[in-house]
């Protein structure tokens, strides 16, 4: 084989690569982030609206006078966990919604911002912020930063502030 061919074979080869590569992303799918989150599919396990027996039956325990129910949360590509505290009669107190980490900060704060208004507090620590709102709810939204910035978590209270919500002071103990 002299070095003519072998140049041609490996000029051929790399041209095929090239134009192979080219297709494959003309006909990628793309999908665009989060733009805005829907709130509408969240709001059913906000306090004062009540579970079925369903959700009652499949509860993971009880939590002082509450009872414990998880729920899966579907969005677009997204899953997510809601952890629900009613009362015996199914209606809701608190909930808190473990966030996906790939949810982007902005485009969920904005969300936050466009459903409930600016929030009424807002504390930053070692590039964890949290924002609070008092009305309709009492809502504690954190959200932290690495290279990008992402949700942790929301939680949604009939409480009037983070110290006497029944689920925060739970994941905090540890216990």
């Amino acid at each position: 084989m002299n070095l003519i061919s072998i140049k041609t074979k490996f000029h051929y080869f790399f041209c095929h690569l090239i134009i192979s590569m080219s297709l494959v992303s003309i006909t990628a799918k793309i999908t665009p982030p989060m733009e805005q989150f829907k709130f509408e599919i969240i709001e059913n396990f906000f306090p004062d609206k009540k579970l079925n027996e369903k959700q009652l039956k499949n509860s993971i325990g009880k939590l002082k006078q509450y009872t414990l129910v998880e729920e899966k949360i579907n969005f677009e590509n997204f899953t997510f966990s809601g952890f629900v505290a009613a009362d015996n009669n199914g209606i809701i107190h608190e909930v808190i919604f473990r966030l996906p980490t790939y949810f982007l900060h902005d485009s969920f704060y904005q969300s936050l911002i466009n459903r409930f208004q600016k929030p009424s507090k807002y504390h930053l620590k070692s590039e964890q912020a949290s924002y609070e709102w008092e009305k309709p709810y009492f809502i504690h939204y954190e959200a932290t930063c690495t290279i990008t910035c992402f949700p942790i978590f929301l939680l949604v209270s009939k409480t009037s502030n983070i110290q006497n919500s029944v689920l925060w002071n739970k994941i905090t103990s540890g216990k």
